[in-house]
């Protein structure tokens, strides 16, 4: 085989695929007609009146009729067959030419409409070229048209001569060789000499080759191609015979067939690849170079296709035309190799083929291109979840990371970096192919990762698409002789460019640099595929061997190939590893990781037999019921009304009738909204008053138990995306939802499902899917067996606790020093109080103080082994949604034994500081507390700092009615004296003076007012009753919850506004978790430091230089210079040793103040008790000079630094997914509202209700009546528009101070400019989807430019 690579794809269970002119010269030896003796005899006997390479007609025409008619009749009927597939042939590539022009223009029409302009000067600088090479290639199909009726004519008058009384002919020279043939310029059949003109060298030496090029393509049969991809051995010297040149050719086709086979190039790939892969013609614009041209990068390729050789084959003839036509001169009209080089002629002409067709068995490729033609499936797949998650928490991560030590940076899911010479599996979630390795080489736009694969392509893949690594697998160094073939797109327009170019250029790197790493890579695949080999019976029972039969399990991918493998964990090689995580990712719905941390975490669940079983048990029912439904469309009436369905047929036929019935009568009460994806709210409404509820709901058993089954499958599909990457089980419960005939003309999607849920009553209507999250794992989500009996474990301990303080000898009694404890009024937990003392004075006179800081102390009442503390560690965090709290601890724990209260324990951390807020020395001691006053925000700032809060604008949206009366905690705000004022002025001057020590330190400060969500169900206070999902019928709900949103306008989050009362409470925690840090610092004491770092910037955002600039004088930054800032500074991450946290200005900082609601703060809490319990029992200091290097024994604390490092791979994802929980339920009940108010004009705007006057309240007016108090918003644009791979983009609304998506302005009128960060726009509420808790806007008009 000519070429050095291989056109085989992977192998197939069935058939297996081998070079496509491999396997063509298979089949023409099976399809070649046998010939008879006399013909053997014939071809066998020499002709010697041949080798002067004369011969005359007259001779020919006796020979041909010596010939057997039985031989004319063969060859006759191989002529009809050629016919045939001509004619086949010039069907297909009319039909296909058609459908490219088609599809084609309108790719440019829709390119057009999508493209912004700078990008489509670009794409239209760089797509001249590609332009150049259609017409080049249009004016080829008009020649090859014009040849073909010629050809065309030749064999009618050659019919119309057989008809007359002549016989069908054919050169008897065909199958002889020739020894006196002249050396064959090889070379020459393949790519025309640049200096020749397109005549050739004389008509003898053309005649040559003609000859060659008849024998070659007799031998090889009608399905193959005469010349290839890659060029043949070159034959030299003049005694050269064909037989030689044949042999030769043998030999490499057999070194070809026994290379390392390739996956193919896609389709798209090929058709764009042609410009690079054809020779260098005579007569092109795309002129061979001259003599010692590097020509290294234009390569040609290889496929399996023989689409793509023919396409490739067809450049090749173009440019023989002239051989081609002088050729056709010597035939004979209407012989056998005319109708094969017509035949061939026709084929070369595929190439037309539209490349987004899809072909055998490759999906479509989009962007292939964009992959310098990389033969894996679309980037996109892998991508474009990734991607969204990426920029949807890029978006939110400053709203979400405000607590009370103020803003901390974003953390980034996976805080373990990918560095150059990482080993990844790259894995697509869109599908069920098997995963790839690849090498990681370096951060490129848009947080993608380029990479180099196993088959040589380098591809682009966003790093959170990537599920395992491998770290320092390949040294950087051997990577580096790659980096100067490779493109480092820097922005959008970067890869945009990249995609045009790939159209018309290699962008491989050459395949002698690429060889060394794609060896190892494949040393490593062929280890893994061993190790399979040899556990095969244990790795396909994986889930027999690890699961449970009832209960979901946890596990490692260590623990699970110890299991396994039956090899100790330390002697498990890289490749064992990554072949158990290969078995398990093949193992479907049996194994599910989360996808965002596995990487870091190398977690995964193990589902439990009986779910397992429970999902399959489903699948085989909806497949009897879908053969059923074809087996009755083939039975007339009597056999129908004989028919016995199978069980599973029955169970579906049972459950859709079932459901219609239902659901007919649920839509009664409510209206579906199928673009919302929720149901309508209730035509009744229920005020909520001492003796009823906002709403009631009443049950009907209907289903059976078979049928509830099918319920939790959908459920599972819709709610807690429990099938996601598995396509079989996602394509289920479409067709169920199709059988309903409920939801004509709509896309059946998971957001259908939802709302059917919905219209059974399976689900409340104003259900928050984020608790059916599977990650998430919440104890009342039913996930968990395990979970559940422990929460029930924890609600039994309430009356038998056996709770003891084991620091009850070494508390400090604090007496009447006065506690301020400052939180919200709702807040029911409270973790930390403020106290101030005198401390004297220095040398110079000034004043010193001491500042306290008390925090609540409950892990000096249990172990880490306690159910406690096992709860807390699985909850991470108490994760607060407007419906209800997800207590980490126990709530009958934290209010009677926990939370700060007179006479209460706790862990106090106390700071010197002088008037300037320098820390002077610091101590951490265990106490109790007496004297606690409770003050809340807006108190504090009424009534010590002389603010009114009222006085601020703020927006209140109700809906459903009037809410009930607030039921909080008493407050002490009305007894403060004034010397409780006068301590709170002297915290409040201390903490602005650690601000400024911390602003001198780079720290930044904004300030952001977050929308508070609150919903009411009855008297007894915010939320709603605990529920869970109904499976046996049908669960009808009357009247709604009554909602409510309270914010303020949008301003400038970088303004020096902040609430005097959040600085003193947040620098003073701050402060606690500085001391904390340094206290374990000093000790040696292993534990969780939080700080910054950044990962390899691509390229200076455009607008550096102007914050930089505002920043050295000191100013404020606008809006549209604040984000970009913030987000150029790097990422959260946790370390075991102290580092620097550029967001707080820190150089140690450790989170200790909210061990009530945080594990990691417990965690930090029980190693200072520790170390507290053993100074005070040894009478020894832990202070380690800060010189002294050694490792000192720690094995006395309650985590060592391996274990932390162990938690910590969890925690941070952890406390990650309970952040985006908590965003995206206020996210879900905004968008609830709002879906009431602009939808259904319910509800209205106005201030906290007058109790009197019910009637009269804007939230309870019905619908029909109400609605959003403004027709339009203003949405300001804190985004990048240009990076942004969607069509919309990512504003806030300035008046709601939600995040909402704009669609583009350019989509929306070609008269609008472009859309820029910075922007406010006035736009208009299309819709609102609350399944997947969007607020679209449609843009009006652009109102400012970099307007805050």
């Amino acid at each position: 085989m000519l070429g050095s690579r291989h056109g085989a794809i992977r192998p197939a269970k069935t058939n297996a695929y081998v070079c496509w002119s491999c396997r063509a010269q298979a089949q023409q030896l099976q399809r070649r007609p046998r010939r008879g003796k006399h013909t053997a005899a014939t071809a066998e006997k020499p002709d010697e009146e041949l080798h002067d390479g004369r011969q005359s007609q007259d001779k020919s025409q006796e020979r041909e009729d010596k010939r057997p008619k039985d031989q004319i009749r063969a060859r006759q009927r191989a002529s009809e067959s050629v016919d045939e597939r001509l004619t086949l042939s010039q069907q297909r590539y009319d039909t296909l030419k058609a459908q490219f022009e088609r599809l084609q223009e309108r790719k440019r029409h829709k390119a057009l409409a999508q493209q912004s302009k700078p990008v489509a000067r670009a794409r239209q600088q760089a797509s001249k070229p590609v332009d150049k090479w259609l017409t080049l290639s249009q004016r080829r199909n008009e020649v090859s048209k014009a040849q073909l009726e010629r050809l065309q004519e030749r064999k009618r008058d050659g019919a119309l001569a057989q008809q007359s009384g002549s016989v069908f002919r054919a050169p008897n020279n065909a199958d002889r060789s020739h020894p006196a043939l002249r050396a064959i310029d090889v070379d020459k059949l393949f790519r025309a000499d640049p200096s020749d003109d397109g005549g050739g060298k004389g008509e003898e030496e053309n005649l040559s080759s003609v000859s060659w090029r008849k024998k070659y393509s007799s031998a090889e049969g009608r399905a193959s191609k005469p010349t290839l991809s890659h060029r043949p051995l070159h034959i030299t010297g003049s005694s050269s015979s064909e037989l030689d040149f044949l042999s030769a050719v043998s030999q490499q086709r057999a070194r070809h067939a026994a290379s390392r086979p390739t996956q193919p190039v896609s389709y798209e790939s090929t058709f764009n690849h042609l410009l690079q892969s054809r020779p260098f013609p005579a007569k092109s614009a795309f002129a061979s170079p001259p003599p010692g041209t590097q020509t290294q990068g234009m390569r040609t390729f290889h496929s399996l296709r023989r689409i793509n050789q023919h396409a490739v084959a067809h450049e090749q003839h173009d440019d023989m035309g002239t051989d081609l036509a002088q050729e056709g001169a010597t035939e004979k009209a209407g012989g056998i190799r005319a109708q094969l080089r017509q035949w061939q002629e026709l084929h070369g002409h595929e190439e037309d083929i539209m490349p987004e067709l899809p072909q055998e068995d490759l999906p479509y490729d989009e962007e292939s291109p964009y992959n310098s033609l990389t033969r894996l499936p679309s980037e996109r797949s892998m991508n474009q979840q990734a991607q969204r998650a990426e920029e949807e928490q890029g978006r939110a991560a400053f709203m979400e990371q405000l607590g009370k030590e103020g803003f901390e940076g974003t953390s980034k899911e996976q805080s373990r970096f990918m560095q150059p010479g990482d080993l990844v599996e790259l894995t697509f979630s869109m599908s069920e192919r098997e995963s790839t390795m690849a090498i990681y080489i370096q951060r490129v736009a848009q947080g993608l990762g380029q990479y180099l694969t196993l088959n040589g392509r380098w591809t682009h893949v966003h790093d959170a698409a990537v599920p395992y690594s491998v770290s320092g697998w390949i040294d950087p160094k051997e990577l580096e002789p790659l980096m100067k073939h490779l493109p480092k797109p820097e922005t959008a327009l970067d890869l945009e460019q990249l995609r045009v170019q790939a159209y018309t250029e290699d962008l491989d790197v050459p395949r002698e640099i690429t060889g060394p790493l794609i060896a190892r890579l494949q040393v490593f695949s062929d280890e893994v595929r061993e190790i399979y080999r040899r556990n095969a019976s244990a790795l396909d029972d994986a889930h027999n061997v690890l699961a449970h039969e009832t209960d979901l399990r946890y596990g490692s991918l260590v623990s699970a190939a110890t299991a396994l493998l039956k090899t100790p964990a330390d002697k498990l090689p890289l490749p064992a590893l990554f072949t158990v995580r290969k078995a398990l990712a093949n193992g479907g719905f049996a194994f599910n990781i989360d996808r965002r941390s596995h990487r870091l975490t190398g977690y995964m669940q193990i589902r439990s037999k009986q779910q397992v079983r429970m999902v399959e048990k489903v699948r085989d029912w909806i497949r009897e019921w879908q053969d059923d439904l074809a087996l009755r469309a083939s039975m007339d009436e009597n056999r129908r009304g004989r028919h016995k369905p199978l069980k599973g047929a029955q169970i579906l036929y049972g459950f859709i009738d079932k459901s219609r019935t239902i659901v007919a009568k649920q839509r009664q009460n409510r209206e579906p909204v199928p673009e919302a994806g929720n149901v309508g709210p209730s035509k009744t409404r229920l005020p909520i008053t001492s003796t009823s509820e906002s709403f009631k709901v009443e049950t009907e058993q209907l289903f059976t138990e078979h049928e509830a089954e099918i319920v939790k499958f959908i459920e599972g599909w819709c709610c807690s995306q429990l099938y996601a990457g598995l396509p079989r089980l996602l394509s289920l419960p479409p067709l169920i939802l199709n059988a309903l005939d409920l939801y004509s003309g709509l896309e059946l999607g998971q957001h259908i499902g939802f709302l059917f849920l919905q219209e059974l009553g399976a689900i409340m209507p104003h259900e928050n899917r984020v608790r059916f999250d599977q990650h998430l794992l919440l104890p009342s989500s039913q996930h968990s067996k395990p979970l559940q009996n422990l929460m029930s474990t924890l609600l039994t301990m309430r009356s038998n606790h056996n709770l003891r303080d084991s620091l009850s000898d070494l508390r400090h009694d604090w007496k009447a020093l006065p506690v301020y404890c400052i939180d919200d009024a709702s807040a029911q937990e409270i973790d930390d109080g403020i106290s101030i003392e005198d401390a004297g004075v220095d040398s110079q006179g000034r004043q010193q103080q001491w500042l306290h800081v008390h925090i609540a102390n409950p892990t000096a009442f249990f172990s880490r082994d306690h159910p406690l503390a096992k709860m807390a560690r699985h909850m991470g965090e108490t994760i607060y949604m407007p419906e209800r709290a997800y207590m980490m601890l126990p709530r009958w724990a934290t209010k009677s034994h926990f939370s700060l209260a007179p006479d209460r324990p706790c862990l106090t951390f106390s700071a010197k500081l002088n008037s300037d807020g320098e820390t002077l020395d610091h101590k951490v001691t265990a106490g109790i507390i007496r004297n606690v006053l409770r003050v809340t925000y807006d108190e504090l700032e009424s009534q010590v700092f002389g603010k009114d809060p009222e006085a601020e604008e703020r927006l209140i949206l109700t809906v459903g009615g009037m809410p009930p009366p607030d039921r909080n905690p008493p407050s002490n705000a009305s007894s403060l004296t004034e010397q409780n004022r006068n301590d709170l002025q002297r915290i409040m001057d201390l903490a602005q003076a650690r601000s400024a020590i911390r602003k001198r330190a780079g720290g930044i400060f904004f300030e952001l007012a977050q929308p508070e969500m609150a919903v009411w169900q009855s008297t007894r206070g915010t939320g709603l009753a605990w529920d869970h999902p109904y499976r046996s019928g049908s669960r009808t709900v009357y009247g709604d919850p009554v909602i409510q949103l309270q914010t303020q306008r949008m301003k400038n989050w970088f303004t020096a506004s902040r609430s005097q009362a959040q600085v003193l409470v947040s620098e003073s925690m701050l402060l606690c978790s500085e001391i904390a840090a340094i206290y374990c610092a000093q000790r040696q004491i292993p534990a969780i430091y939080r700080g910054t770092t950044s990962i390899s910037a691509n390229a200076e955002h455009p607008k550096k230089e102007r914050w930089e600039e505002l920043l050295a004088q000191g100013k404020q930054l606008p809006m549209h210079l604040g984000i970009p800032y913030l987000q150029s500074m790097g990422y959260t991450v946790l370390r075991t040793r102290p580092l620097k946290h550029d967001y707080l200005g820190m150089d140690h900082y450790a989170k200790v103040t909210s061990p009530l609601r945080r594990y990691g703060d417990m965690i930090l809490h029980w190693q200072i008790e520790a170390a507290i319990r053993w100074e005070a029992t040894t009478g020894q200091s832990l202070i380690v000079p800060p010189d002294d290097k050694t490792q000192h024994d720690r094995r006395f604390l309650p985590f060592s630094n391996q274990i932390l490092e162990t938690i910590m791979l969890g925690l941070q994802p952890r406390e990650n997914m309970i952040t985006r929980a908590k965003r995206y339920s206020n996210s879900h009940w905004a968008s609830m509202l709002l879906f009431r108010m602009h939808h259904f004009k319910e509800g209205g705007s106005g201030p906290l209700p007058d109790r009197s006057s019910p009637e009269t309240f804007p939230g309870s007016l019905p619908p029909g009546q109400g609605g959003l108090p403004f027709k339009t918003l203003n949405c300001f644009v804190q985004s990048r528009p240009e990076l942004d791979g969607y069509h919309r983009v990512h504003a806030t609304s300035m008046e709601l101070n939600l995040s909402v998506e704009m669609s583009r302005p350019t989509d929306v009128d070609t008269g609008l400019p472009e859309v820029m960060q910075g922007d406010i726009w006035e736009a208009e509420i299309e819709w609102v989807d609350i399944y997947y808790r969007r607020i679209m806007v449609k843009p009006l008009r652009l109102v400012a430019r970099e307007g805050l």
